[in-house]
């Protein structure tokens, strides 16, 4: 350590005072310093090399070192612990790879994921990482492998329902050993286990019912001609093969398991390699008028309330109240009593093509950013009911809808690059709003893509 570096460390320590500093153009520095008891200098000329620090010094550096470690991870935690992904993060201060504590379930009790942001996933680990050994045995999937995650399973979940792409890396390695045989009807050696604990039998992809590996996609397994599927199910010598594949079915992940069984020749071996989850992207809104707690709670809501629901396309729209600030993603531990059913019928506006003159195109936002402001919409066009006309002034040259009666009016309308404005307030997907004669309804966008989407607004008077 250099007397350098100590004119900006001992001084925090209490242990000099500093009367004079002489930095000369040699490397070398003239001082004129008081210490403490375990060393004096005074009116010296030493070269940077030559100036050394007692152990009881260099201990309360380390002690100073530690402490001010201590106080960067404390407030990174602070200052991350409600983001909910590495997705969030991205437009923080805190966008470099490693490892955060987030919340995925909103639960208040964030844990430590590991983000890599140069490929913009959040990464969840497990107990068995490696490459394991499957142990021979001869019964049906008398091998059993069964994985821990790093954070609780409402946490995996939740992060897997607000990720737009989820995928988890799986490898068999195998002598002799194959995953199936097909040629005697279907029999299975192998299978991983989803997060429901059902068997699955595919290995790459997410199609649950096409039974295949890796090299299915070029073409490339062995014995391919005669409509093999995987390396080792036709791997018939004493040598290592072997199969890979990425699962990217969120509906199965993470893997919670791997058996293996029926081996028949001392010959035969197996390994087997599951990667960590990995999920990225925002999950985008279901294009149909469907509405749930779940389904608000993923868009980023958490304020307990009543909101409008609808269960599927075919039916009513009505109240229910989320208790969204409950942990995970499941809609009956969200939904609490029972539906309040609207009492009139709906009116529907669908919008089939909109113009937005300030609207930076679509390219441009997402090579430079800078497209958060969002603008009015004009010249729509849009079909509507009838019944629609008798409660609003539809002007679409303007791009508005204008009340001609006050009331309470639900309103439901989800679109990626359009929003609706009730007034001067967004409606997030669904909204309960007291409309004043005269108050106006309005849809707005920041990129010119949004005239390609069409959007149905779905209101009911309450």
């Amino acid at each position: 350590m250099t007397l350098r570096m100590l004119r900006c460390i001992l001084p925090n320590l209490f242990l000099l005072t500093i009367t004079h500093v002489i930095c000369m153009n040699d490397g070398q520095v003239q001082a004129n310093l008081i210490m403490d008891e375990n060393f004096v200098i005074s009116n010296s000329t030493e070269t940077n090399s030559s100036f050394k620090v007692s152990d009881e010094t260099e201990d309360r550096i380390n002690i100073l070192e530690k402490k001010m470690e201590d106080l960067l991870s404390e407030n990174k935690f602070l200052r991350t612990k409600n983001f909910k992904t590495c997705e969030d993060l991205k437009n923080s201060p805190y966008n470099k790879t490693g490892l955060y504590w987030l919340d995925p379930d909103g639960s208040g009790s964030p844990v430590q994921f590991f983000c890599d942001m140069e490929k913009g996933f959040t990464e969840i680990g497990h107990d068995y990482e490696g490459p394991q050994k499957v142990i021979w045995c001869k019964g049906d999937g008398c091998f059993s492998l069964k994985l821990e995650y790093s954070v609780p399973d409402t946490q995996v979940a939740a992060l897997i329902a607000m990720s737009e792409y989820c995928e988890q890396d799986i490898l068999f390695q195998c002598k002799m050993a194959p995953l199936k045989n097909t040629v005697f009807g279907k029999f299975f050696y192998g299978w991983w286990v989803d997060h429901n604990g059902e068997k699955k039998f595919y290995f790459d992809g997410d199609n649950s019912d096409d039974h295949v590996c890796g090299c299915q996609k070029d073409n490339s397994c062995t014995q391919s001609s005669f409509n093999s599927t995987c390396h080792c199910d036709s791997s018939l010598m004493p040598l290592w093969n072997s199969d890979s594949g990425k699962l990217t079915k969120k509906e199965d992940l993470p893997v919670k398991g791997f058996n293996y069984g029926s081996f028949f020749s001392e010959h035969q071996a197996a390994k087997i390699t599951i990667g960590k989850l990995k999920c990225s992207g925002v999950a985008k809104q279901s294009s149909d008028l469907l509405s749930s707690c779940a389904s608000l709670k993923r868009s980023g809501l958490d304020v307990n309330g009543y909101y409008l629901t609808k269960d599927n396309p075919n039916s009513d729209l009505k109240v229910n109240y989320c208790d969204l600030s409950a942990s995970g993603y499941k809609e009956d531990d969200l939904r609490v009593g029972e539906a309040q059913t609207l009492a009139k019928g709906s009116m529907m506006f669908t919008l089939t093509k909109v113009v937005c003159t300030s609207c930076k195109s679509q390219s441009y936002c997402r090579n430079y950013g800078g497209c958060s402001n969002y603008y009015a919409l004009s010249s729509l066009k849009a079909t509507f009911d009838d019944s629609l006309a008798m409660d609003f002034d539809i002007d679409l040259e303007e791009g508005s809808l204008k009340a001609t009666k006050a009331g309470f009016y639900a309103f439901h309308f989800s679109n990626s690059f359009v929003k609706l404005y009730v007034g001067n307030i967004h409606c997030e997907n669904s909204c309960v709003h007291w409309l004043k004669i005269g108050e106006k309804l309005k849809f707005k966008s920041n990129s010119d893509y949004a005239r390609f989407i069409k959007g149905d607004l779905l209101i009911k008077e309450m």
